[in-house]
């Protein structure tokens, strides 16, 4: 149980981490004020919501799985 949780613990962290170097990116490449405001804050919105919609576990739309060919 405590495994599970440390596990649990440690892949949020991970994501939050993810979230906040697009984050840091964004407010990096920007050239001007606003563009610096929307891309650090569009992208890991944008990169959050595209995880929910389709990679999570939880996810409503299920993608397929990919094609092997041996």
């Amino acid at each position: 149980m405590e495994i599970k949780l440390a596990n649990l613990l440690l892949r949020f962290l991970l994501k939050v981490c993810v979230l906040a170097a697009l984050s840091y990116w964004g407010f990096k490449n920007g050239e001007n004020r606003i563009s610096k405001i929307g891309l650090g804050v569009g992208i890991p919105l944008l990169t959050s919501l595209v995880w929910g919609m389709f990679g999570s576990s939880g996810a409503p739309l299920l993608l397929r799985e990919p094609c092997t060919f041996y």
